[in-house]
């Protein structure tokens, strides 16, 4: 008797299946790094629009300076 689990996961394992969206998996794993990095008290950092941008768990975003970025770039330490 195969239950509804092993069934779906034969399904993973077969090489000719239907691809998984790694769109949407990515999407995913990015939302719960955010809220883990969030729930630790840490900052993330992300690009929008051709600029980088600090976001705080607080809610704050600060857009990192282009002098840091170039310290970031040059493995410079930044104070």
């Amino acid at each position: 008797m195969t239950t509804q689990s092993q069934a779906e996961n034969a399904t993973v394992r077969d090489p000719d299946g239907p691809d998984p969206d790694f769109a949407t998996l990515a999407a995913e794993a990015s939302r719960a790094a955010v809220e883990r990095a969030f729930a630790a008290g840490l900052s993330v950092s992300f690009m929008e629009g051709g600029r980088f941008y600090r976001r705080f768990p607080d809610g704050r975003v600060l857009e990192i300076p282009d002098e840091e970025m170039r310290a970031l770039q040059e493995g410079r330490p930044w104070p």
